[in-house]
Formats: C-alpha cells, structure tokens, sequence
C-alpha cells in the first residue's frame, strides 16, 4: 500500500495523516521513513471486496479485547495512554461477554468461561451481524433488544451496554477506517428512557407525616411537613426566622445550603419564590421559634463545638425525620427514595388544587420553583399573583388530609 508521507522539519519526525471521519483526520509519526512505514503496515490491513463484507461484530469484539488486554496488563501503552483501571476492564469484558454468548478468556481466569447470550437481532446472534450493516436502525434494535431480554437491570445498566457497544465500534473504525467511518459512529445517538421519579401515594405520604409527629422530635417533624411543601432540601435547610411571614402564611425562599455546608444562591432565577403554608404548619413553626429565639436558622444544630450555630447537615435532617418513619412503618407503605418524594407528593397534589381555586398555567411552576412550565408536566400557562386564605386551607387540607 503506497501512503502519501511526509517529513516534519520542526519536530525532525515522518508524518501520515489519513482520513478517520475526524476534522482533521488521524497523524501517525515515526523518526524514520522505514519505522512509519512497518507501523503503519502493521495498523492497516488492506481490504479486498471479499474480506471487508466479511467482517462482523465479533471480529471488532475480539478486536477490542486485544486492545483492552494490553491496556490493562501494561502500565503505558503506545507511550502516552495510561493503564485501564480494573473495574474498567472487568465492565468491558463483562459487557462484551454477554454480546458475544460464547468462550471469551481473560488474563487472570484459568480456564474460559461460557456466557450464553439473548441479544439477538433478527432471530441472529448480534456478535454474527456484519460490520457492513450496522447502521443507526441496529443500534436501536441492539438497545430495545437489551431492553427485552435483559431484564430487571437498573437503566444505567443499559446504557453502559450500549456505551460498550459503541465504544467498540469507535475501536474498531480507528484501526479499520476504510471499513467503518468514525464519523458514522459518532452519530449513532440513541434517546434512552428515563427513569419515572417516584411519587408516594396520598395515604402514603399522610402516613409518613403522622408518624414524624408521633415518633420524631419536633425540629425533624417540622422539617418533613416544610419539605411536603414542595422545597427542595438544600431550600429547607437554609431556611432562617425572617423568611416567615405568618401573618400572610407564606415562607421565602431566597438561598440553598448545600450538602457540604456552604450557603449559596438557589438552584435558578425561578427558584426564589414565596410558598403559600397551613395555617397549623404556621402555628407550630411560630411556637418553635418562640421556644428558640436564639436561632439564626429555623433547623439548627445544638451541638457544641465548630457546628454550633450553622444549620444542621442534610444527612443528619434525613436520618433523623424520614429514614426514621420509613424503619418504623417498614412495608406498609411503599417508598422510594428520601425526603425528594415528597416534593413529587406536592407537585402531583397541586394539580389539583390548581383547578378547585381557578389558578392558571404558571402557578404550580411558580410554586416549584421551576423555570419552565415543562418541566411541572405542562399543565399551566402563567401565574396568578394573588394570594388568599382560601388557598392555604386547601393546601393544607389537601396535604395533611
């Protein structure tokens, strides 16, 4: 094979650049003519028609191997890329393992082991489908088909599959350019689903509720009722006394307290909004700031030492309000997640109470502290502004029962 090389005087080294997909293609350099030649007569095997239709996923599976198996056992490889780390290479030889469904032996195992697959595309094991006709309708139906067969594993799951997957095909595009584009299988991007978040039932979340007043202190139990209120917990940590006002029934939310400690501004613009409270949920905060006057912020540590006077962590909040009530309650309910769940609770409820009080398309995103209406199921249009007493039974009516 002839190849168009060049000599760099800068660097003193022979160049070949050759088209990968890439902007500018791929350079392979070498001290000599000779040494770049024998390098890249080793990289390449030149196709004829026959053997470039003859190629299969499994060849570039096989191939990938290779590649991980001098990654992981070298410390460098090629001199600048360094050692794959082992659960790296344990998840790829994992992964292709399942692709492939038969003996695929790795360097510290004694003997192979069999992993028999149910990835099939078109009643055909996908390790026997050609390279040639994988196109972006294969990699849907190799993702549907994890989807299929391969139950019961979390979604992230899936996506690394199919992460592996095209981790191969980029591999193998790499030493075989003019068989497969790079550029082609940059652009073979699949929507994955998502995850549907988690949204108690009402009876559920009242449960919850009731059992914080019986078996949690009152700091951790006002904690679980604030955040029923649709805050964030980053928001309800960072609440302090002069964010009530309980003439109105409202609480402000105006700064986020992270989980590290530190005080900083709300996730967005959208995010510093007023939120309309029960009026028992504004009796029982009052009485407890009444009994700490002291308090800068409504959920504060008592312990001495370099904490005291900060706002207590947010782990320390979820230990002792809900992990609480969900080990005590144990399967009479079903509960996913912390405190976030209830924030689900509050959006899915105020639909409704959106509609008994005439409220319109922006209200229930305002109250979220969403910037886009999107992102609270599009429901409503724009905001009313008014705020009434009416409104803050409801809420409460609606979320305490």
């Amino acid at each position: 094979m002839a190849y168009d090389i060049k000599f760099q005087p800068n660097n003193k080294l022979f160049s070949f650049r050759y088209d990968d997909g890439s902007r500018y293609g791929r350079k392979i350099q070498a001290k000599t003519k000779e040494a770049l030649i024998k390098k890249l007569n080793e990289m390449f095997i030149v196709p004829d028609k026959q053997n470039s239709n003859d190629y299969t996923l499994k060849d570039a599976f096989i191939l990938f191997l290779a590649h991980i198996e001098k990654r992981h056992t070298l410390d460098f490889y090629d001199g600048h890329i360094r050692k794959m780390s082992k659960s790296a290479y344990d998840n790829y030889h994992f992964h292709i393992r399942t692709y492939m469904g038969s003996c695929c032996k790795k360097h510290n195992e004694s003997k192979e082991r069999k992993i028999y697959s149910f990835i099939n595309i078109n009643k055909q094991p996908i390790a026997n489908v050609k390279i040639k006709d994988i196109d972006l309708k294969f990699m849907k139906d190799a993702f549907n088909s994890l989807l299929i067969h391969k139950k019961g594993l979390a979604l992230k799951s899936y996506s690394h599959f199919q992460t592996t997957l095209k981790t191969v095909l980029m591999h193998f595009s790499k030493e075989h350019p003019e068989i497969l584009s790079l550029h082609q299988v940059q652009n073979y991007r699949i929507a994955k689903p998502k995850k549907e978040a988690f949204c108690p039932t009402p009876l559920d979340a009242q449960q919850v509720l009731k059992t914080a007043d019986e078996i949690c202190d009152e700091k951790h139990s006002l904690y679980l009722h604030i955040m029923a209120y649709g805050l964030r917990p980053s928001e309800a940590n960072a609440l302090q006394p002069k964010d009530f006002d309980f003439d109105k029934r409202t609480l402000r939310i105006n700064k986020a307290y992270t989980g590290d400690g530190e005080l900083s501004a709300c996730k967005n613009l959208s995010s510093k909004r007023t939120v309309t409270i029960g009026l028992d949920l504004a009796i029982r905060i009052q009485n407890y700031l009444n009994k700490h006057p002291h308090y800068d912020w409504l959920f504060q540590t008592d312990i001495r030492g370099r904490y005291k006077g900060f706002p207590k962590t947010q782990g320390s909040l979820v230990n002792q309000s809900i992990k609480l009530c969900l080990k005590h309650l144990g399967s009479d309910i079903e509960w996913e997640g912390a405190t976030y769940a209830l924030r689900h609770y509050y959006g899915s409820q105020m639909g409704g109470v959106a509609k008994q009080l005439g409220k319109n398309d922006r209200w229930l995103s305002k109250n979220m502290g969403h910037s886009q209406v999107s992102t609270t199921k599009n429901i409503y249009t724009h905001d009313v502004e008014t705020e009434t007493h009416e409104e803050s039974e409801l809420i409460q009516k609606t979320l305490f029962g």
